[in-house]
């Protein structure tokens, strides 16, 4: 690409609007984004792309730290002992829940 021309076209103010915003996203200046799309439609290679790949290797470093602290395990509270179980079955020494005691009336038995 010794041999550089400049051309010039028309376009419509929102693509130029959406060329700005990307080329800021990439650190790059608009022409460049331009000459790069020109290349990829072409089927051209264009000089080594060195401010993007720092660009984007600081986007991953940054992806990266944030993933990290997004899998830190959560800690968890201790688990305390069950003092009894629920559903333990009754033996014969004990009372039913619902059981009406009589024993202690007097009289009537």
């Amino acid at each position: 690409m010794s041999d550089l021309i400049k051309v010039h076209c028309e376009i419509p103010l929102l693509w130029k609007s959406k060329l700005e915003r990307l080329a800021a996203e990439r650190k790059i200046a608009p022409t460049d984004l331009m000459r790069e799309a020109i290349a990829t439609y072409l089927g051209e290679a264009i000089g080594p792309h060195t401010a993007r790949l720092d660009s984007l290797e600081a986007e991953v470093a940054a992806l990266r730290n944030a993933v990290q602290s997004l899998t830190r395990p959560i800690p968890t509270p201790p688990q305390l002992p069950m003092p009894f179980s629920l559903h333990s079955p009754l033996t014969d020494d004990e009372d039913e829940p619902d059981e009406v005691l009589y024993d202690f009336l007097e009289g009537e038995h």
